[in-house]
C-alpha cells in the first residue's frame, strides 16, 4: 500500500508540474529524468510537510513556554494535580519516581535548549522570532509522530538510483544537502524532515559509491581483455574514453541546475549558507524522551533503553552531520581523478601490447579525450591537469607515429643521416666528415639516390597509409601536416650539410620539387602547413 501511495503521489506531482493543458500521465512512459523527479518530489512535499508541522505546533501548544503561558492566562487546568487512586507506599513510590523523571526531563530540556541556541547562532541573526522558538520535549515527540514515515516516501525514489543512472545520485545528494541547510533555519520543528533527508542522502551515497566501484572494475576488465588480445588494429576510440566524456558533460549540466525557489521557501527567506554543519547535526531530533514508565521490572530496563536511545541518537546525528557537511564538487573531482587515472593506465597497457598500431591507438584516444574535455576545463578546473597530461601523451604518440611512417617508406633514413652528420660536425671540421666510416661521398650519394627514387610513389603510399589508419579526421590532417613539416625540415637541413661537407652532391629531388610532389599527391591544402 505504501508503494502504491508513493506512486500515486508522485504521479500527481508530475502532472501538476506539467500544467493544466498537459496530456494525462502515462505510468508506462515516464520521461522525467530521475534527478528532476527528485526535485519535483521535494518541491511537492517538503514545504507542505513543514507548514503542517508548524501549524500543528501552534495549534497544539507544542512550543516551549506556550502551555505554561496558556495556564497562566486561562487558569489552572481542572482538577489540579490529583493523586488518582494511588495511596500508601505505592503512591509515594510513584510520586518519587515521577519527580526523578521530571528532573531528568528538565535536564534533557536544558541540554537540548543549549543545542537549539547553538543552532540559532549558526543560522544567523536574520531569523524571525517564530523561527527562534524550539519545541518542548512533548512537542518533539508529537511532531516526530506526525511526520513519521515520510522517509519511506522519499526513499522509494532514491532507491531507483540503484538500478540505473546512478550518476544522477550526485545532483540528488546536492539538493538533499542544500535542503538540510535550508531547514536548519526552521528549528526543531523541521528536525524529522532533516533526518529523513539525511537518511536518503546516506542511501544515495551508498548507491553512488557502488556505481564508482563498478565503473572502475569495468574499465580495468575491459582494458585487460583488450591487452590480452595483443592487437588494436581494428580499435579506435574505446568505450570508456568516449563514455567518460559524455558522463562528465552530463554531470556538469545537472549540477548547473539549481532549486533556489525551493531553498528560499524552506529557509523562510533566510540565506541557508549561514547554516553550519554543526547546527544541522545539533538540530537532529534524537527521538528520545523516556517512557512515561511502568512500575515493577520496567524500572530495571530503563537504563538499557536509555543507552539504546543514546546510541541511536548518536548514529542519527552522525548521519545528519555527514549529509550536512557533504560537498558535491570534491566528490565529483574525486570521481574524475579516480576514473581518469585508471583509464590512462589501461590505455598504456592496451597500446603497449601492439607495437605496430599502439601509437596510432594512443594518439586517437588521447586526442578524443582532449577535445571532449576542453569545453569543460573553463568551468571545471580539476580537469585541466588531466587534459594537459593527455595533450602531452598525444604529442609524444604523434611524434613516434610520424617517425614510423617515414621509416616505412625509407624516407626516415634521411633523418638518420642528418643526425649523424650533425654529431660529426660538432666534433670535426666539415672537410673531415667525408673521411669518417659510413659517411663517404659514395655512401651519401647512394643514400640520396635510394631515398629519392620514386619519391612520388612513396609519398602516395604514406598518405594512403595515414588515411587508412585515421580516416578523414582532424587527427589525420594534423599527422599529415607533421609528416610534411618533418620531411621538409630534414630535407633542408641535409641540403645545408651537403653544401658544407660534400659540395659536389645535390639532392634529387630538390626541396622545392619535393614540396611539389606533396601538393600533387594530396592537394595544396594538405601539403603545406
Amino acid at each position: 500500500a505504501g508503494s502504491r501511495h508513493s506512486r500515486s503521489t508522485f504521479r500527481s506531482i508530475v502532472s501538476s508540474s506539467k500544467g493544466a493543458g498537459a496530456p494525462p500521465h502515462d505510468p508506462s512512459h515516464v520521461a522525467v529524468p530521475l534527478h528532476e523527479a527528485w526535485q519535483a518530489l521535494l518541491e511537492g512535499f517538503l514545504p507542505h510537510l513543514l507548514a503542517e508541522a508548524e501549524g500543528a505546533a501552534g495549534w497544539l501548544l507544542l512550543w516551549k513556554g506556550e502551555e505554561e503561558a496558556a495556564r497562566g492566562q486561562g487558569g489552572a487546568r481542572g482538577g489540579g494535580r490529583s493523586g488518582g487512586g494511588g495511596g500508601g507506599k505505592a503512591g509515594g513510590k510513584r510520586h518519587k519516581k515521577g519527580r526523578r523523571r521530571r528532573r531528568a526531563a528538565e535536564e534533557e530540556e536544558q541540554e537540548e535548549e543549549g543545542e537549539q541556541e547553538e543552532e540559532e547562532e549558526g543560522a544567523g541573526e536574520d531569523l524571525q522570532p517564530q523561527q527562534r522558538r524550539s519545541l518542548s520535549r512533548q512537542g518533539r515527540e508529537v511532531i516526530a509522530a506526525l511526520l513519521a514515515g515520510v522517509d519511506t516516501e522519499f526513499m522509494a525514489l532514491a532507491d531507483l538510483a540503484a538500478k540505473s543512472q546512478q550518476v544522477m545520485c550526485l545532483p540528488m545528494m546536492a539538493l538533499a544537502t542544500a535542503c538540510i541547510g535550508a531547514l536548519v533555519t526552521r528549528g526543531s520543528v523541521a528536525a524529522p524532515l532533516r533526518a529523513a533527508l539525511a537518511t536518503c542522502h546516506a542511501r544515495l551515497r551508498g548507491h553512488f559509491g557502488r556505481f564508482v566501484e563498478a565503473q572502475r572494475a569495468a574499465v580495468d576488465s575491459y582494458g585487460s581483455r583488450l591487452a590480452a588480445g595483443g592487437s588494436v588494429k581494428s580499435y579506435h576510440v574505446i568505450n570508456f574514453v568516449s563514455q567518460f566524456a559524455l558522463m562528465a558533460h552530463h554531470i556538469e549540466v545537472m549540477l548547473s541546475e539549481g532549486a533556489d525557489a525551493l531553498l528560499s521557501q524552506l529557509s523562510g527567506g533566510v540565506a541557508s549558507a549561514a547554516a553550519t554543519a554543526a547546527a544541522a547535526a545539533a538540530a537532529l531530533a534524537t527521538g528520545g524522551g523516556g517512557s512515561d514508565g511502568e512500575e515493577g521490572d520496567e524500572e530495571e530496563n530503563e537504563e538499557e533503553n536509555e543507552e539504546e536511545e543514546e546510541e541511536e541518537g548518536a548514529r542519527r546525528r552522525d548521519v545528519l552531520l555527514a549529509a550536512a557537511t557533504w560537498q558535491v564538487r570534491p566528490e565529483v573531482d574525486a570521481l574524475y581523478g579516480s576514473l581518469v587515472g585508471l583509464m590512462f593506465g589501461s590505455l598504456e597497457r592496451i597500446a603497449g601490447a601492439d607495437a605496430k598500431h599502439g601509437d596510432r591507438f594512443r594518439a586517437e584516444n588521447y586526442g578524443y579525450f582532449v577535445e571532449a574535455v576542453r569545453p569543460l576545463v573553463r568551468h571545471v578546473a580539476s580537469l585541466e591537469p588531466y587534459m594537459l597530461q593527455a595533450e602531452a601523451k598525444q604529442e609524444e604518440s604523434i611524434r613516434r607515429y610520424v617517425s614510423a611512417q617515414l621509416q616505412y617508406t625509407n624516407l626516415g633514413r634521411l633523418g638518420e643521416a642528418v643526425g649523424r652528420l650533425e654529431g660529426l660536425l660538432a666534433l670535426l671540421a666539415p672537410r673531415e666528415v667525408a673521411y669518417q666510416a659510413g659517411c663517404s661521398a659514395g655512401e651519401m650519394r647512394a643514400l640520396i639516390a635510394a631515398c629519392g627514387k620514386d619519391a612520388d610513389k612513396k609519398i602516395q603510399k604514406m598518405y594512403g597509409r595515414v588515411r587508412r589508419h585515421l580516416g578523414t579526421s582532424g587527427l589525420a590532417f594534423r599527422v599529415w601536416e607533421r609528416i610534411y613539416e618533418e620531411l621538409m625540415n630534414t630535407y633542408r637541413r641535409l641540403e645545408e650539410q651537403l653544401g658544407l661537407c660534400y659540395p659536389s652532391l645535390q639532392l634529387d629531388p630538390a626541396p622545392e620539387q619535393l614540396a611539389e610532389l606533396f601538393r600533387s599527391v594530396v592537394g595544396p591544402a594538405a601539403a603545406s602547413p
